[in-house]
């Protein structure tokens, strides 16, 4: 992501707050990139500002490799 599309999120995120939108959070679980101990708590930490109904921590899978190979 780059600057400017992280901006857009905070500014998408802080509007939800404003007006007391439950989110329901979704985050994939990738060997070696979000599977850290580290990770997860810092994650936790970041969720418990939104205002959230669901959290799912999505298991990482290869079912659609072959079709965007294609």
């Amino acid at each position: 992501m780059t600057g400017i599309e992280i901006d857009e999120t905070q500014k998408f995120l802080e509007a939800c707050k404003k007006m007391g939108t439950k989110m329901w959070i979704r985050q994939v679980v990738v060997p070696g990139k979000t599977d850290s101990e580290e990770y997860i708590r810092e994650l936790g930490k970041f969720i418990k500002t939104l205002i959230c109904w669901k959290v799912e921590l999505l298991p990482y899978h290869l079912l659609g490799v072959n079709k965007y190979e294609t």
